[in-house]
């Protein structure tokens, strides 16, 4: 097994931090209503959050749970796995897995050693579940790199690693799709609604008149 373990101390360090980067990009923004625009305390608030779920264990084995049902109700288990979680073993600063015995993605030469599997494979394996994974599951991997894929002996990869995680809504995967295809097509209404269903704006739009300024 794997055994990680939240170090003393860095629940409350990172608390302390972060509170005060959000407190300062708010103060920032009050000062300059240009950075306001770019939504800087949204965007630290939203570093705030998912750096405090990744010092909880149970919520990353919730995350690690949701991704092994998406992987079995679409059986994906022969390309793909994760970790089993030891939950009579796991608490919130203690997590017991199943180790995974493979080479990172990073690593060519132990992943020859290790794997007969093709890497570039793996790699477009990796890549198509991940993708899979932005509407198909609960949640899906947000720290995606390659230190956190595993190419085992078998050929499968392994995704490790699941304390940062995104969700996707169908609504808003469905305008980012209209707003993919009105790009291609020029259709300007349909991009500005879109736009406006992702979230770009901030406040009521004028639809009509935005869909002239997206055309200029």
């Amino acid at each position: 097994v794997v055994i990680r373990v939240l170090k003393p101390g860095v629940e409350n360090t990172l608390t302390t931090d972060l509170n005060f980067l959000y407190i300062a990009s708010k103060a920032l923004e009050l000062i300059s209503p240009d950075i306001s625009r770019a939504s800087l305390s949204d965007i630290v608030g939203d570093i705030r959050s998912s750096m405090m779920d990744e010092v909880d264990f149970r919520k990353e084995a919730q995350h690690v749970e949701q991704f092994a049902r998406y992987l079995d109700s679409n059986g994906l288990r022969g390309i793909a796995t994760c970790p089993d979680i030891y939950k009579q073993y796991s608490t919130e600063k203690v997590m017991v897995m199943e180790r995974l015995d493979g080479a990172p993605l990073v690593d060519l030469e132990a992943i020859r050693r290790t794997s007969q599997g093709d890497p570039e494979l793996v790699l477009v394996n990796a890549l198509n579940v991940w993708l899979g994974s932005l509407l198909g599951a609960e949640s899906f991997h947000a720290d995606v790199h390659a230190g956190n894929l595993l190419i085992l002996p078998d050929g499968r990869v392994g995704f490790i690693d699941f304390g940062i995680v995104g969700r996707i809504s169908q609504t808003t995967w469905r305008a980012v799709e209209a707003l993919l295809l009105a790009t291609t097509t020029g259709d300007y209404d349909t991009m500005a609604k879109a736009l406006v269903t992702i979230g770009a704006t901030d406040k009521e739009v004028d639809i009509s008149r935005f869909s002239q300024d997206l055309r200029k």
